[in-house]
């Protein structure tokens, strides 16, 4: 992940990474204008990481759908150290890799 220094590091980030799920949708910034219902100078100024209302982030997320990760990330607790969450979960599946049940998929028998 990347260091973000300050806060016109991170609104450029943010606009990057929403062009970047835009292009990926082969869409472009008219057809957003059309979907999202913001103007294609709105969607350019925050592709280009100024300021931007969290209305349309918002708009943007659910049409690119990833409204999801964005609301279960604010779901997590305050104090949740997802770098310890992801060092016991690697060392769950280090530990349980070899055991018949660890690669058994729901509903198999």
């Amino acid at each position: 992940m990347e260091e973000i220094k300050n806060l016109e590091e991170c609104m450029i980030l943010i606009g990057q990474k929403l062009e970047k799920l835009r292009q990926n949708m082969d869409m472009t910034q008219t057809d957003i204008t059309d979907e999202v219902g913001i103007s294609r100078k709105t969607v350019s100024s925050i592709e280009n990481g100024n300021n931007f209302s969290v209305e349309n982030l918002v708009k943007l997320l659910i049409t690119y759908n990833r409204i999801d990760p964005f609301l279960n990330m604010l779901s997590l607790p305050y104090n949740f150290d997802i770098k310890q969450y992801k060092k016991e979960l690697k060392a769950f599946n280090n530990k349980f890799k070899n055991e018949w049940w660890f690669n058994q998929k729901i509903g198999e028998k």
